[in-house]
Order: C-alpha cells, then structure tokens, then sequence
C-alpha cells in the first residue's frame, strides 16, 4: 500500500471501523457504508484496495438516493475520525491507476462526479484519465468543469501538451497559474509548452518560477540545463542553469543526463575547472556503461571538442573504457 494509505496510519478512522465490526452499516445507511468499504480496502493490498474501493463506490452509486447529500456525509464522518476522505480515495487512485481496475476507477470518478457535480471528483476523472493515457478523455472530462479550479486547467494543459498541442495548452496553463500561482506543476508544464515552440525566455522565465516555489526540485533544475543548451536560447542562462544543477551532482554522479549536461553546460560556459571536476566526480557504475550513456556521449564529445578541450574529452573516454582503450 502507498504511505499512509493503510489503516493502521489514520488511528480515528481504525477506532471508528472497530466500533463498527459488529454490526456493520447497511445500504440504508450509504454514507456509513462507503466509509466502511473504505476502512475495508485500506486494510489489504495494493491491488485488492483498489478492487474493494471501486465495488464501495458502485455499491454507494447504487444505494444512495441523495449521492451529494451522502458523500459530504462520509465526509463529516472521515474528518471526525482525523482522516480526510478525497484525500484517501486520491491516494488510493494513484494505485488504481497502476492496477488492472485503473479503468474501473475512471468510471467510478465519472459516475460519481456526475451524480454529486463536485469538481474534486471530476478532477479525479479527468487525472485518471491522463494518467492511463485517455488524453482525449482527460480533456473531455475537464471541459464538464465551468468553475475556476486550478488543477482542473493544469491537468488539461498536461494532456494538451502530450497531444502535440503546445499553444493550447498554453491558453489553459496560463489560466491555471493566475488562479494558482503558487503551483509548481503548471508553471513547470508551461515551460515546457513554451519551450516547444521556441519561446525559450519564456521557458527559462517560467522555471524560475518553478524553482522560487520548489528549489530542490531536481526534475526543475535539469530541465533548466536542458533549456540552456538549446542552441537557440540565450547562452546567459548557462551559468544560472549550471548553478542550479550542481548541487545534483553529490546524488546522480552516476546519472548519464544529469553528469552529461552538466559538462556541457560547463563548456558553452567557458568553465573548464568545471567541466573538469564533473568527469572526475563521475562515479562508473553500471548505469554509467549503459545504452543511455553511449546515446548522451556524442553531444558531450563534440562540446569538448568545440571549446578545444581535448585532455577533458581523454579523461572522460579513459574513464569510461579503461581496459579498451589500454588495448
């Protein structure tokens, strides 16, 4: 089971499924039940979590006459028990999602969001949906949502993004990150849009305010070296991409993008010391001989060779092929 998604994590919520082992609440009583069913799933396995969460929410669909009325209902009896319900059912999706009932889960979203019209649930469609690659129904469901909710445009603007579709995602983004400006994840698929059709100040603009938010982003930091290298983009962001992918070097020394980037941020930097101290903190494990590196060495070899640094381009090929290269 994902962290705290067991209920020995949530105390209340365990004091609250003892009381009621006995006699345990019928379908007269739907926001008990879906509650019970919920302590049921949070009891087992991934895989049988998610099965028992998703027969909850049929029989729950099945039995409540008033869904809106008894799921705030289940709710309140969540929040008195110190756990929160969207967020459990959220946590236990992103199981669902790996699991053969991740279709399942979507329709049990879909069905509920449209018998209670909470937008939290038919984010959690529209999540699902993206993340089992219904893109086109991940957009489909997003568009059902006439409110101002951030995450419902940041998930729209994700599977615009994987449609091939930079400049609409951008339209959709740019509304998610007014009406949430502290969210890293659409400022961070904002750059990315913008990156895609060559609006690299705008790319780099956007990552930095992906890093004010989150500075130990690693994923942030890399994108910003990425971005840095583009030829097209402005050789004044090398040095602020190469400060903020540094300090990954003391986790990822055996990480080829990640080393790799860095040396050639290092050289469109002019920064030989540099460049010079990450080949020789590379650490040569197994992840350091693979298909991956041999993909990222060209780039980093012609780097080299443009700044006329042909010692750098012999120590790291030493490095790497010591045995071959002394035969």
């Amino acid at each position: 089971m994902p962290d705290g998604l067991t209920l020995q994590d949530h105390p209340g919520l365990a004091t609250w499924y003892r009381a009621h082992s006995a006699t345990p609440p019928g379908v007269d009583q739907p926001a008990q039940l879906l509650v019970w069913r919920l302590c049921e799933a949070m009891c087992t396995g991934p895989t049988s979590s998610v099965r028992r969460l998703v027969d909850g929410l049929r029989v729950f669909m099945t039995t409540s006459s008033a869904p809106l009325q008894d799921f705030l209902q289940a709710e309140d009896v969540c929040h008195g028990c110190d756990a929160k319900l969207l967020e459990l059912i959220g946590g236990l999706g992103e199981a669902a999602v790996r699991s053969e009932y991740a279709d399942s889960f979507l329709q049990a979203m879909q069905s509920l969001a449209d018998a209670t019209g909470l937008v939290v649930l038919r984010f959690l469609a529209a999540w699902a949906a993206l993340n089992i690659g219904r893109l086109e129904q991940c957009i489909a469901e997003c568009e059902k949502v006439d409110e101002p909710f951030a995450a419902i445009f940041t998930v729209q603007g994700q599977a615009l993004l994987e449609l091939g579709k930079p400049r609409d995602a951008l339209e959709v983004l740019a509304i998610a990150v007014k009406l949430a400006p502290q969210e890293v994840l659409a400022w961070f698929q904002a750059a990315k849009a913008h990156h895609l059709i060559d609006e690299y100040d705008q790319a780099f603009d956007a990552l930095r305010r992906c890093r004010a938010l989150s500075p130990q982003s690693d994923e942030v930091c890399l994108y910003m070296g990425l971005v840095a290298l583009d030829p097209n983009a402005s050789p004044s962001y090398t040095g602020e991409a190469l400060t903020a992918l540094k300090p990954l070097m003391a986790r990822f020394a055996d990480h080829p993008v990640i080393v790799f980037t860095l040396v050639r941020l290092a050289c469109r930097h002019g920064d030989k010391e540099q460049a010079e101290q990450v080949i020789n903190a590379i650490a040569w494990q197994n992840s350091m001989r693979g298909t991956e590196t041999v993909r990222q060495l060209p780039p980093v070899l012609r780097a080299l060779n443009t700044t006329g640094w042909m010692d750098l381009a012999a120590n790291l090929l030493n490095a790497m092929m010591p045995q071959k290269l002394a035969s």
